[in-house]
């Protein structure tokens, strides 16, 4: 035998031996992602060590002040603490900040629930749950504060300031009256 094929022969071992160790040696499941949430996801990673203290950075990030995040946190956290996936564990549940956290990433960026999904480390079927509910809670709670209903005083004060900058008079007032 010359030294090319015992190097070829060798080759082919050592090949062989790195093939059987890829099929004996165990796979991380892709559901094994969502046991790690409490340390690697991102509200663990990035909101907290990063985000919370910065507030510029926060607002970049969500799109809201902290100030607002804690005002609408406090509106609504018993109307989304039981959204929660029921496991023995407890130390597995989707906490009401993270919650916000994960609807205002969604609504700031349009993300679908499967990048979210990997991003915060929540099954992609939680997250279908989760943002409705928060979103509804939010309309429940906050749509009058944030959207009051409007006064003939309201209507009045509309009318003139458009009648001011397009001078067409009185749409308001057309508008209701047919």
């Amino acid at each position: 035998m010359n030294n090319f094929s015992v190097i070829c022969a060798l080759i082919e071992e050592e090949e062989e031996e790195e093939f059987l160790l890829l099929l004996n040696r165990q796979r991380n499941s892709p559901r094994n992602m969502f046991l790690q949430r409490r340390s690697e996801g991102c509200y663990e990673t990035f909101i907290k060590r990063y985000l919370i203290d910065y507030e510029e950075k926060f607002m970049g990030y969500f799109r809201v002040s902290r100030e607002i995040f804690i005002k609408i946190l406090m509106a609504i956290k018993d109307d989304i603490s039981d959204t929660q996936p029921r496991t023995r564990k407890r130390n597995f549940a989707i906490t009401a900040q993270e919650n916000l956290f994960l609807t205002l990433r969604y609504l700031a960026t349009g993300e679908s629930f499967r990048s979210l999904s990997f991003q915060f480390q929540i099954s992609h079927n939680w997250i279908c749950r989760i943002v409705p509910t928060v979103l509804q809670s939010i309309c429940l709670r906050l749509l009058n504060v944030a959207l009051p209903e409007p006064t003939e005083e309201d209507f009045k004060r509309i009318a003139e300031e458009y009648c001011f900058l397009w001078n067409f008079p009185n749409c308001i007032y057309r508008y209701i009256v047919e």
